[in-house]
């Protein structure tokens, strides 16, 4: 009989989003968890963790396309905004789609990494990410490590 893997999920912070104006993406807690004890070392985790957060943690503003999107709403009451304010909405969609596939890009990049490297093959630890959208756009992401 095969040994049965276990898991543990490592919830990110959720990002921050405000419509036509800001996304900030906070990373990953450093609090070592204490099922992973027998797992993995507390400063090796820290370490894992840090780099994730370092090369990952983001923020996009878009103030202009705040500005815009107002003037396009105040216009609208005289018709010419409505293509202004659409603009604007498909706009604001797109750039926050590009965001969060560029941090999910970065994370999965850095977790290929992980599960390349000897030390965790060797003890047969494996990480994972999890995303899964929580709001309008927002987007929560959360690592999961699996081990024997």
């Amino acid at each position: 009989m095969e040994n049965e893997r276990t898991s543990h999920i490592i919830k990110g912070e959720k990002t921050i989003y405000k419509p036509y104006t800001k996304c900030t993406f906070k990373g990953f807690s450093r609090n070592f968890p204490p099922e992973l004890r027998s797992v993995i070392p507390p400063d090796e985790y820290d370490s894992i963790i840090k780099n994730i957060n370092l090369n990952c943690i983001r923020s996009k503003k878009t103030s202009t396309l705040r500005v815009i999107s107002v003037s396009g709403d105040i216009l609208s009451m005289i018709v010419i905004g409505i293509p202004i304010s659409v603009g604007c909405y498909v706009v604001d969609k797109i750039i926050y789609q590009r965001f969060y596939k560029k941090i999910t890009k970065r994370i999965k990049t850095i977790l290929f990494q992980l599960n390349s490297s000897e030390p965790y093959l060797s003890k047969g630890i494996e990480f994972s990410l999890n995303k899964s959208p929580y709001s309008r756009l927002g987007v929560e992401y959360s690592l999961n490590i699996v081990y024997d």
